[in-house]
């Protein structure tokens, strides 16, 4: 092979490298543009705001009044999705993504108590009671165990799993449907790395654990 040859064929070989590349860069780039969007789809306030919408046109043992249905999705949706918007009153405090999220959780967490707190004072449900305590008591462990303990349980995975949890230990075979979302947002935060299989799976058995909890005491 003459040198020429070889140079070119060289030089093939590095523009062919770079493009693959410059290809593989890009389909890291799309999957993780992917990644965020289904994270984003399957945020807990929209999984709740879905299953909570699906108890009140399908059953009315949960709901007593359409006021009751307006008023859990404010505790259980709005209050958690307000924080990012409001963050910026925050930022002294909450600063960043990682700002963002705690004081995600606080927001959440105020809305769950209130949430129980207005359970308490109307004529509600076993059901909804329930849902509510199942909620209360997952925000509770995950701040409890995120901020003194120092292990991160997913949020996401538990906003995921536990509407899941809560339609199966209520009884509605509506929870198969809730898998599929399970597993996309499982494959999603891994991609995203956003969260390590630990951190998710434990996201995953805590609302379950909590249900069965419920169940026996309630």
């Amino acid at each position: 092979m003459s040198r020429i040859d070889t140079e070119t064929t060289v030089e093939y070989l590095e523009n062919s490298n770079l493009l693959a590349t410059e290809e593989h860069k890009h389909l890291k780039k799309d999957n993780h543009f992917i990644s965020i969007a289904i994270r984003i789809i399957t945020i807990p306030p929209v999984i709740a705001f879905i299953m909570l919408t699906y108890l009140f046109f399908t059953t009315h043992t949960v709901f007593t009044s359409n006021t009751q249905y307006l008023v859990t999705i404010l505790f259980l949706c709005i209050f958690p999705v307000a924080a990012y918007p409001l963050q910026r009153f925050f930022k002294p405090y909450f600063q960043k993504r990682e700002g963002q999220r705690h004081l995600a959780m606080i927001f959440s967490i105020i809305g769950y108590v209130l949430g129980m707190i207005y359970t308490l004072i109307v004529f509600s449900s076993r059901a909804l009671h329930f849902i509510y305590l199942g909620y209360l008591i997952s925000g509770a462990v995950i701040l409890i165990s995120n901020k003194f303990l120092y292990f991160k349980i997913s949020g996401h995975a538990v906003g995921t799993a536990g509407p899941i949890a809560i339609l199966l230990g209520l009884g509605y075979s509506a929870w198969i449907y809730g898998i599929p979302i399970l597993l996309c947002a499982f494959f999603s935060s891994l991609c995203a790395k956003r969260h390590s299989v630990v951190q998710f799976v434990s996201g995953i058995i805590l609302p379950f654990v909590i249900v069965i909890g419920l169940r026996y005491f309630l």
